[in-house]
């Protein structure tokens, strides 16, 4: 007789490996060394061009540039990062590889994750996880150069997974600690429009449980 636990863990194990082949085999170009040519991120190199010059010669972080609208502040253009725990969890959810490969392995897991919590069947959580991350809007803005916009709609069904744990579920424990995760990593990712978006849908979600 077989056991549920382990069958389940090993439906699971089936799943992230089939992410990771996925991505590896549609991005396989990136492991020659290739790398597509994004616009924004032509754009992006310009823009911190003056702020990483000046952490070059002087060994310090500013948080003021004057090459972009006749001065502003750099958070947005090229954060700091340094010490932030985030980044650890942020690498380690994308199999430390960088991306493609690695955003889009950790877009499917996420979206896998919420398909669970969610209470869907394992293999149909697979096929969906297998559509979000390949998505034409997500393959489209990753053409387009805009990462950090990617990294946030990959780190969102986090976010919506920890609310279900904990509102549907009552398991608030874990539901907290994953929403918690989710939601570094989607300020990590420094996207604060598409956060602020996504926290919107959340308001009908919070009227729906009050109500």
């Amino acid at each position: 007789m077989r056991n549920p636990v382990i069958q389940k863990i090993g439906t699971h194990l089936i799943a992230g490996i089939a992410f990771l082949l996925l991505s590896v085999i549609y991005f396989y170009p990136q492991l020659q060394g290739k790398v597509v040519f994004r616009s924004d991120t032509v754009s992006y190199v310009a823009m911190s061009q003056e702020s990483r010059q000046f952490k070059e010669q002087t060994g310090e972080t500013t948080l003021w540039t004057n090459s972009m609208f006749g001065g502003m502040p750099t958070y947005q253009i090229n954060s700091v990062r340094e010490g932030n725990f985030m980044r650890t969890g942020f690498n380690l959810t994308r199999a430390f590889i960088k991306h493609p490969i690695g955003e889009f392995f950790g877009g499917m897991l996420f979206f896998y994750i919420l398909m669970m919590a969610l209470g869907v069947n394992p293999w149909l959580g697979i096929v969906a996880s297998i559509a979000f991350g390949f998505s034409t809007n997500t393959l489209i803005l990753y053409m387009a150069g805009h990462m950090t916009k990617v990294q946030v709609i990959n780190s969102l069904p986090l976010i919506a997974a920890g609310l279900v744990l904990a509102f549907n579920r009552k398991n608030y424990l874990w539901g907290g600690l994953i929403f918690a995760f989710g939601f570094g990593l989607a300020l990590f990712s420094n996207h604060i429009q598409m956060t602020y978006y996504f926290f919107l849908t959340l308001l009908f979600f919070g009227i729906a449980k009050v109500l």
